[in-house]
């Protein structure tokens, strides 16, 4: 018989990463997803040295939903720097990608 088997996992089945620089006028992003109705997420906020005051508004949403785990570049580096360092420390089955500007 050929059924199918599904491991189940401790972590995460989703992490969504989000690099970050300069998008405080964005802040509706977080609360956008912070609305996703997926229990199994984690949203991993990868500040790249922000000068705007968007850290703050991602540390503020981190305190108030345990699914945003909230980081910061030792340098300004990029958004493709800032995702590779969001994925090592993603712990999800599946890495998604949201980039805070398009909202």
């Amino acid at each position: 018989e050929n059924t199918p088997s599904f491991a189940v996992t401790e972590g995460p089945l989703v992490t969504l990463v989000v690099p970050m620089y300069n998008v405080a006028l964005f802040g509706a992003l977080f609360a956008f997803i912070g609305k996703a109705d997926l229990s199994e997420q984690e949203v991993i906020i990868m500040d790249d040295c922000s000068t705007d005051g968007s850290l703050d508004i991602a540390s503020k949403m981190a305190a108030s939903d345990m699914r945003f785990k909230v980081f910061s570049m030792p340098r300004n580096s990029g958004a493709g720097d800032a995702r590779q360092a969001a994925i090592e420390k993603s712990s999800g089955e599946f890495v998604g990608f949201v980039d805070a500007e398009i909202m």
